[in-house]
């Protein structure tokens, strides 16, 4: 079997779309194998339409969402955690003892430290601090992949097999401002777009400065392919094909990540991850 160059960790289905769609899908189509780890099956998501599925098959339903986006972006496998989504921050679903944000750390640690040590892929690539959102499931993720990054290196925990240094760890990052300034332009364009939701008092400044963009423009048709097939939920930002062909480019045509391990000091040029995963190199490498 050929070995995981790309590991990525998510909280919910629809996630690895979001934050991550373009790596994969580029990622997977050089003939690298990506493998996803999700920690839930989104069992707090709403539901678009009542006729998909109800609170309480929702989990399965987007389960399957999730198997056939994978599908779409090429990875070659998917694993689930088996935790509760804990909800938005603030909501009552944050109390369930079933939760993600709720597990106890020791033992997601060793969950993901034995993933990395079987898989033993070069890069890891997850959330920010922030969890691009503020959502507690994925800073719960940020904290847990971070934590098993570090230690799959060590000698610490030899029941979950011969330690593993993956050669880089990213967050999935995002440009200050980018997000409202293309809820503004669809907005203009009477595109009705709900209000952004809190994210726990986070700052656009707060969220790990970019250190590489990644073109993922040829991956663009397969991204909104994936997104559909999450056919559940609702996207406030589901018209993203009415921005202008810049704006477009620049929300949906590129990603961006931080380069969390080996640790990023500002002036440093970043392709690491260009290199690791075989992608051409790209436009705009240096920091925003």
């Amino acid at each position: 079997m050929t070995a995981t160059q790309l590991l990525v960790v998510t909280a919910h289905p629809d996630d690895e779309v979001t934050n991550f769609g373009g790596l994969i899908y580029l990622t997977a189509h050089t003939g690298a194998r990506v493998t996803l780890v999700c920690a839930t099956r989104g069992e707090m998501g709403e539901i678009a339409d009542p006729a998909l599925a109800t609170p309480e098959t929702l989990g399965r339903v987007r389960e399957g969402e999730l198997r056939a986006a994978c599908a779409i972006l090429g990875i070659a496998e998917l694993r689930f955690l088996d935790y509760r989504d804990s909800g938005m921050a603030g909501t009552v679903p944050n109390e369930d003892p079933r939760a993600f944000m709720r597990a106890r750390a020791d033992e997601v640690l060793r969950r993901l430290v034995a993933i990395i040590r079987e898989l033993r892929p070069a890069v890891v690539a997850t959330f920010d601090p922030t969890g691009g959102s503020g959502h507690p499931d994925h800073m719960a993720a940020n904290r847990h992949a971070t934590a098993a990054f570090d230690l799959a290196s060590q000698h610490a925990l030899p029941e979950c097999g011969p330690p593993h240094a993956p050669a880089a760890l990213y967050y999935a990052a995002r440009p200050a401002g980018l997000r409202e300034e293309a809820r503004a332009e669809l907005a203009a364009r009477g595109v009705s777009v709900p209000e952004a939701r809190p994210i726990n008092g986070l700052r656009d400044a707060e969220r790990s400065p970019i250190t590489v963009t990644v073109d993922v423009m040829g991956a663009l048709e397969a991204k909104r392919a994936a997104r559909a097939a999450h056919r559940t939920q609702v996207s406030p930002m589901s018209q993203v094909h009415l921005l202008s062909d810049g704006l477009q480019r620049r929300f949906t045509g590129t990603e961006y990540y931080h380069r969390a391990r080996p640790v990023w000091r500002p002036g440093d040029d970043d392709d690491l991850l260009l290199r690791l995963l075989a992608l051409a190199p790209t436009v705009g490498q240096q920091p925003r």
